[in-house]
């Protein structure tokens, strides 16, 4: 028993020794060789994945989603005014019980205007806080961005069908907006991106 005293297993056995500590000369092997669950082996430094393509251009159409949702956030603000004048001309042709006041009209505007300006902004906020995490190559970003990309098309889709595009900047700008996220979503899903954000977590 005394003559394996000097070769007793190291004290850390269990467990990694620290980054510089060599293994004892016990003839025991590293008990994670290749790092613990996958993990990299203590010491082996900062992962350097480079960014696909795939993800790059999808930051880019991100970016150029929510130019286009600021683009329609002030074309909407700028024909609001449409409202009142709509409210006006048909305040005389409702039923006595339901005509509109002046201050009625105004506050409905009022409130069209803080409405779509709130939603507006948040719509633009949504892009670029995207952008900025997938970038990075978050697993939980990607999902995100098909949830808020699927609720989008839908509400595109469903304004269309219930015939509330009515005029050309109406019509244009929400369509090109969802064609833009839905390639952004395309290359989102890629293998390359895939393999990126799987990477991901051995950058943080």
């Amino acid at each position: 028993m005394s003559g394996h005293g000097s070769h007793a297993p190291y004290a850390g056995a269990s467990h990694p020794p620290t980054p510089g500590q060599p293994w004892p000369p016990s003839g025991y092997p590293p008990l994670y060789p290749h790092g613990y669950h996958g993990m990299p082996p203590a010491g082996a430094g900062r992962l350097d994945v480079p960014r696909p393509p795939s993800i790059t251009g999808a930051v880019q159409l991100m970016w150029a989603g929510a130019a286009l949702s600021l683009i329609g956030w002030f074309v909407s603000l700028a024909t609001l005014g449409r409202v009142r004048g709509q409210l006006s001309a048909q305040a005389p042709l409702l039923p006595s019980s339901r005509q509109l006041t002046p201050e009625q009209i105004d506050l409905v505007v009022d409130l069209a205007v803080w409405i779509g300006a709130a939603s507006g902004l948040v719509t633009v906020l949504l892009w670029v806080w995207m952008a900025a995490v997938n970038r990075k190559g978050r697993g939980w970003a990607r999902v995100l961005a098909t949830l808020f990309g699927c609720c989008y098309l839908l509400s595109v889709l469903s304004g269309l069908l219930l015939g509330r595009a009515t005029g050309g900047a109406d019509l244009v700008l929400p369509l090109a907006t969802a064609v833009v996220g839905l390639f952004a979503l395309v290359l989102l899903w890629r293998r390359e991106s895939s393999d990126y954000i799987r990477s991901a977590r051995w950058r943080r």
